[in-house]
């Protein structure tokens, strides 16, 4: 996607898995990932058809987020995200796990 700094958009589409891994995507999880993808300074202009795609693994997402601060917020965000329905879904926290893994955090 030109004129979209690669590690922010895969910090997006990280964030958009990590919503839709229970199957569902809830408004307090689309308002939060657009409040991040704000923060890490998306385009407006990206949809969540744009994030949702597949065509890359999650493996690969995570090895394209270099810096350590953003490293620690994609992770801190996806907690957020997988949490505000007041619970963490089997499936999300599959994937909080892969992400601490990924990036060897504590």
């Amino acid at each position: 996607m030109r004129g979209v700094n690669p590690e922010a958009l895969a910090c997006a589409k990280v964030l958009t898995r990590v919503a839709l891994a229970d199957g569902y995507l809830k408004d307090s999880e689309r308002i939060a990932i657009a409040e991040a993808a704000k923060a890490i300074e998306l385009p407006g202009q990206l949809d969540l058809e744009t994030l949702v795609v597949e065509e890359d693994s999650l493996e690969q997402l995570l090895a394209e987020i270099t810096s350590p601060e953003v490293r620690s917020a994609v992770y801190r965000y996806a907690s957020e995200i997988a949490s505000l329905d007041g619970q963490t879904s089997t499936e999300e926290q599959a994937l909080l796990d892969k992400i601490k893994a990924a990036y060897q955090l504590s």
